[in-house]
């Protein structure tokens, strides 16, 4: 009686097992079906040549993407719930892959969408003239109008104007501690906020410092990594644009203006000479 137990039980086990296959078989079937229709609706490459892809329409909370660059470099973006996402191309020429990824009730995070697809143009720099997720502004912005403003009192000389934009906010800008604490994980730079604010965090600082130079046609990367034991983020802006418009020809400048915010020009100044305190993760 009791063998037969012992097998009825083990029975019992193995088709629950079986059972639990074949609905996990079918529920990656049905993602994987669902990723393909969703890269029609999801994804727009139609503007890869300019250098950005948008992802399109409401998605579920804490989504997010990966662009994948031609040199294998994965950047990852949390994706705002309920707007458009404009994510930069900012590997060069290549070919690209978009993944979507939404929580599921499943599995903690499924691909609903994927493309590969190929930027071709010869403007490199194009990503980093640009609003996009990080980088959020309009011609409208009050980060692009006080910028004007500086870009005029400069003469309109790029260098000068750089100068100005760094200057500007590591003087009106104050490191938020207490938000540096509790940072979310899917927290996105509003330029527009920290202006206003006076507030903000390293990645803050970036981005606003990146906003107003686009907007004024100075291009410029918004840079996360390590400095030291920290992630942080920084600039570097293209003091002179090449003619052939490719990242490698233009000549670029390192800017730390959160680090300028809270030390002296001079220990800025070593830092960044330096140079190992500085190990870039990802370009936006």
């Amino acid at each position: 009686m009791r063998a037969d137990r012992v097998l009825t039980a083990s029975w019992k086990l193995t088709a629950g097992r079986w059972i639990t296959s074949l609905i996990c078989a079918a529920l990656l079937l049905a993602s994987l079906c669902r990723t393909a229709c969703a890269a029609e609706n999801l994804l727009d490459t139609s503007h890869a040549e300019e250098g950005y892809i948008t992802v399109l329409g409401s998605l579920s909370p804490l989504a997010r993407a990966e662009v994948t660059s031609p040199d294998g470099q994965v950047t990852p973006y949390p994706l705002p719930l309920g707007r458009d996402a404009v994510l930069p191309l900012c590997g060069g020429q290549g070919a690209y892959r978009v993944t979507v990824f939404e929580e599921t009730p499943i599995l903690q995070f499924a691909a609903v969408a994927s493309r590969t697809f190929s930027r071709v143009s010869a403007d490199e720099l194009a990503p980093f003239l640009i609003p996009s997720l990080y980088v959020n502004y309009s011609k409208d912005s009050e980060c692009a109008k006080k910028a004007q403003e500086l870009f005029i009192s400069a003469g309109e000389d790029r260098a000068s104007f750089i100068d100005a934009v760094y200057d500007y906010i590591i003087s009106n800008i104050t490191y938020d501690e207490d938000f540096a604490s509790e940072v979310p994980s899917d927290y996105l730079p509003d330029p527009d906020k920290t202006l206003l604010s006076g507030r903000g965090i390293c990645l803050d600082y970036a981005s606003l410092m990146a906003a107003m130079l686009r907007s004024c046609g100075v291009p410029a990367r918004l840079i996360t990594g390590n400095f030291g034991a920290y992630y942080h983020a920084w600039v570097s802006a293209a003091e002179d644009i090449p003619a052939d418009r490719t990242v490698r020809s233009a000549v670029w400048k390192i800017f730390d203006p959160t680090l300028g915010a809270s030390n002296s020009a001079a220990e800025v100044t070593r830092r960044i000479k330096r140079g190992t305190d500085y190990i870039a993760k990802h370009v936006m």
